[in-house]
């Protein structure tokens, strides 16, 4: 505040000095009019110039130097905040392949498959890695086990895809779980024991039961069996995946494997039989 009171009295020295140096100076009233006479300059007053230089010196030690009014801020702009882009939905996971060091060896499924007091063996249906595998308290069923599982009634195959049908199979749905259709066609020339794959609802072969399997399967069939079958690993129509697994059991037993589920209420309904 003392810069400021000083600032004021400088200024109104300064105007004084000013106004009496117009009041003195002449002034032109017309053309033609007398000058107006000018006074003379009224000598210095040296009090006067002392005190007006000692208010200067007062006035210049009392404002510091570059001191002035403080500077308006500049206000500081607001950032635009940055929104993060939205994370991308992670990609579902792939179910791996079932290790062989994960399933039982040909002696253990001999001793898990045994029927029990009802018949059956103690043994389910159950999701497992890539496929739908028959599950027992002591470890999943080899899905390519033959004797002990065959015994068991338990009919698990790999389908031959041969190259006519490999566009039929990627048509047709064999993801685990979907229903399969095998068809007999016991007057074929070559192999009379012939077990044609298809997809369910579809017309064309997707691929065939392998030989020497198809030999022993075929007189089930033929013997009027009720039987189920159902894709246990492949791809969902239109998708490549590994060559189609089959799953075929009696009735009987498909319910069997299926009581869990029937349990907790989640069963969904067998497939239908298979075509003689």
């Amino acid at each position: 505040m003392g810069w400021i009171l000083g600032f004021i009295v400088l200024s109104l020295a300064l105007f004084a000095v000013v106004a009496r140096r117009v009041m003195d100076a002449p002034v032109a009233v017309g053309a033609g009019a007398p000058e107006r006479p000018t006074s003379p300059e009224p000598p210095s007053d040296p009090a006067s110039d002392h005190l007006l230089r000692k208010t200067e010196a007062r006035i210049g030690a009392m404002v510091p130097r570059g001191s002035g009014p403080p500077p308006t801020p500049t206000p500081t702009p607001t950032p635009t905040p940055v929104v993060p882009p939205a994370a991308a939905p992670p990609e579902p996971e792939v179910a791996g392949p079932v290790r062989r060091t994960e399933v039982l060896t040909p002696e253990e499924e001999a001793e898990a498959l045994a029927p029990g007091p009802d018949g059956f063996p103690d043994a389910w249906l159950e999701q497992v890695g890539d496929r739908l595998l028959v599950v027992t308290p002591r470890g999943p069923v080899n899905p390519r086990s033959r004797t002990a599982a065959s015994r068991a009634g338990l009919w698990s195959f790999e389908v031959q895809v041969g190259p006519d049908h490999a566009e039929a199979a990627q048509r047709g749905d064999f993801s685990p779980g979907a229903p399969v259709r095998l068809v007999r066609d016991p007057d074929d020339a070559d192999d009379p024991s012939v077990i044609a794959v298809q997809a369910d609802g579809a017309d064309e072969l997707a691929g065939r039961v392998p030989r020497g399997y198809a030999k022993r399967l075929a007189k089930v069939l033929d013997s009027g069996a009720d039987l189920v079958a159902v894709s246990t690993r492949g791809a969902t129509a239109h998708q490549k995946g590994a060559s189609p697994q089959v799953l075929a059991v009696e009735r009987s037993l498909w319910d069997h494997l299926n009581r869990r589920a029937s349990i907790d209420g989640n069963a969904e309904g067998a497939p239908g039989p298979s075509s003689p």
